[in-house]
Parts: structure tokens; sequence; C-alpha cells
């Protein structure tokens, strides 16, 4: 009767260390997760954050470069644009001299 009920209580003190022992293991492993899940949050923002400031810089770099392009294309437009100006003053003062020329021939 003595080893009937030393082995019960035995073997309920075996079930309670196991319980306890799984129960802290699985406290642990579920920090562990909780801990690798907020790394790999951490990393994502951080890896998003460089590549918002990448992408950002990129912008800008092409924003500067687009601007100087403009600025020349701009300057070329502008003495294209005064030269062709130029040469239709120079076409209608020809014209206006050949003009006032045949009425100096016929009068």
């Amino acid at each position: 009767m003595k080893k009937t009920i030393l082995g019960a209580m035995a073997l309920a003190l075996f079930c309670t260390v196991g319980t306890y022992a799984q129960s802290t293991t699985t406290e642990a492993e579920r920090e562990a997760r909780r801990q690798a899940r907020a790394q790999k949050i951490e990393n994502s923002k951080s890896e998003l954050k460089e590549a918002g400031q990448k992408v950002g810089s990129a912008a800008t770099e092409l924003g500067r470069e687009t601007k100087e392009k403009a600025k020349v294309v701009g300057k070329k437009v502008g003495t294209e644009a005064e030269r062709a100006s130029e040469a239709i003053e120079r076409k209608a003062d020809e014209r206006k001299a050949r003009r006032s020329a045949t009425r100096r021939d016929t009068i």
C-alpha cells in the first residue's frame, strides 16, 4: 500500500514537473519568436528607410540633371529663336529695300 501511494505521488510529481518544464520551454520559445519577429520588423523598417533615402537621392540627382539639361536646351532654343528673328528681320529689310529701289526706278 505504501509503495502504491508512494508510486502515485512520484508519478504525480513527475507529471507536474514535466508539465512545468514544457510550459517554461513554450514561454521561452514564444519569447524567442516574438524577439525574432520584432527583429525582422525592425530590419524591414530600416531596409525600407534606406531604400526610400536611395530613391529620394536618385530623384534629387535626376531633378538636378534634368534642370541642367533644360537650361542648356533653353539657351539653345533662345539662341536659335534670336537667329530666326534676325533672319526674318533681314529678309523684311531686304524686301523693303527692293521695294524702295523699285519705286525710285519707276518714279
